[in-house]
């Protein structure tokens, strides 16, 4: 089975050090660049962030889907927008 992850899973199992738990749950476990971008770029000394860099296990994917509706309009963040995409 394949998930789509975003930031809080992902820094909420690091805080915990329980990351691998995704990889035990499902086949493919995948970040859309935004999320990356979040966590590992922008948080860079935050949690989560070393534990997504060091995971090889994560993909980071680009959504392939194309949306009508402006959900940045909606209060989502660019990560919450590519996870729903």
């Amino acid at each position: 089975m394949k998930v789509i992850v975003d930031a809080t899973p992902i820094i909420a199992l690091s805080m915990i050090n329980r990351l691998e738990i995704l990889h035990e749950l499902f086949d493919e476990v995948i970040v859309p660049p935004a999320v990356y971008q979040e966590v590992a770029i922008h948080g860079a000394s935050r949690p989560g962030a070393a534990d997504l860099d060091n995971a090889s296990w994560i993909q980071v994917q680009t959504p392939t889907a194309a949306t009508r509706i402006e959900l940045m309009l909606m209060g989502l963040d660019a990560g919450e927008l590519q996870v729903i995409m």
